[in-house]
């Protein structure tokens, strides 16, 4: 366990298990409705524009589809104002000078603060409440860490993690009735299919939402592609040439998996750590691939000028196979079992490493 988990948990809402203590269903929030929204505190040119996206309709926090726009208005005296109709989730994207603030408009009058990070209507508040409380946790667990070598340290990190967790459980079933609890469980981390569907048995509008269908679907993924499911093959193409990932799982043989990126630092650490052991590791029986994402190949094959690898590689997947196997962050990897099965999926190259020589220490 390291602190770094902490870090992780904070910046998602971790859910640990379905809301309870509620009615059988609460009020839906997805009623059409007028709205004025006036932002102040712009930190910016006068001479510049606000946009407002529809948050539904974005992928990621990269893309900014044309179709996804919803309004523009000029900043002027740090202030932009506008005015429109909200026919779907109640939630929008500010996007200043590339800076994205989360607004969450009511019927009505609204304003939002782009300095404070605050807003008006009852949504807004509650995510201003949850932001400043949760920074207070995370800043008191960090006053209070032991040192790494404590033997405190672990159960101490433990402790925070299940309070932040606890914590984002029970805000998000506190406001199922409001755009605030949409936002927090399209943000969610580690959530599983069946805590999305006790959500939803209490809010059946939450899946009316693109962002939770999609949610579902990627929930669907990974449990498809989880320990105990065999492997998504996939293939790429790039520079008149077609890798697929079944060109490196060899039958009968055991493959680690790396979905990396070479702007990732924990990435690099993972591949530092396993190019350091790599020969005593294929002396052992396992064959490793790596799998670049998310980044131009021309990064990657920089990096890689001054940082060659000796197993093989599948550059410019981009988001092919982690769509596939609904990967949320990387590194994310796996460990292939002779048979074609996924034995272990994880963050972790300890934990990989761990799996794999206590399968084969089974073998002997």
């Amino acid at each position: 366990m390291k602190f770094t988990s902490l870090f992780a948990v904070a910046a998602g809402a971790a859910i640990l298990a379905s809301c309870s203590g509620k009615k059988e269903t609460v009020d839906s929030f997805f009623d059409p409705f007028d709205y004025t929204l006036t932002v102040t505190n712009i930190d910016g040119a006068d001479s510049t524009y606000a946009y407002l996206y529809d948050y539904d309709l974005l992928t990621n926090w990269r893309d900014f589809p044309a179709e996804a726009l919803v309004d523009s208005a000029f900043i002027l005296n740090n202030e932009a104002k506008f005015a429109g109709k909200d026919n779907t989730t109640h939630i929008l994207i500010l996007r200043i000078n590339n800076n994205n603030h989360c607004v969450l408009p009511q019927s009505g009058e609204n304003t939002y603060d782009a300095t404070a990070f605050a807003g008006s209507g009852v949504a807004a508040k509650a995510m201003k409440t949850y932001n400043d409380s949760l920074k207070s946790i995370y800043l008191t667990a960090q006053e209070n860490l032991p040192a790494q070598e404590d033997p405190a340290y672990e159960a101490y990190v433990d402790s925070v993690n299940n309070l932040i967790m606890a914590f984002n459980n029970q805000t998000l079933s506190d406001n199922l009735d409001n755009a605030f609890g949409l936002y927090q469980l399209t943000t969610a981390s580690d959530i599983t299919l069946a805590q999305i569907d006790s959500l939803v048995a209490i809010q059946p509008d939450l899946a009316k939402s693109k962002r939770v269908q999609a949610l579902i679907e990627g929930c669907k993924k990974f449990e498809a592609t989880s320990a105990g499911h065999p492997y998504v093959d996939f293939e790429i193409e790039y520079k008149d040439a077609t890798q697929k990932l079944s060109d490196y799982v060899k039958p009968g043989e055991y493959t680690l998996v790396d979905f990396w990126a070479s702007w990732c630092g924990p990435c690099k650490r993972a591949i530092a750590g396993l190019k350091e052991n790599y020969d005593a590791l294929k002396a052992e029986g396992l064959n490793i691939v790596g799998v670049a994402v998310w980044e131009d190949p021309e990064n990657t094959e920089a990096w890689l000028q001054e940082n060659p690898l000796p197993w093989p590689l599948i550059l410019n997947a981009q988001a092919i196979p982690t769509d596939l196997y609904s990967i949320k962050g990387i590194p994310t990897l796996l460990l292939i079992g002779p048979d074609g099965n996924i034995l272990v999926r994880s963050y972790s190259d300890e934990e990989i490493l761990d799996a794999f020589h206590a399968a084969i220490a089974t073998e002997e």
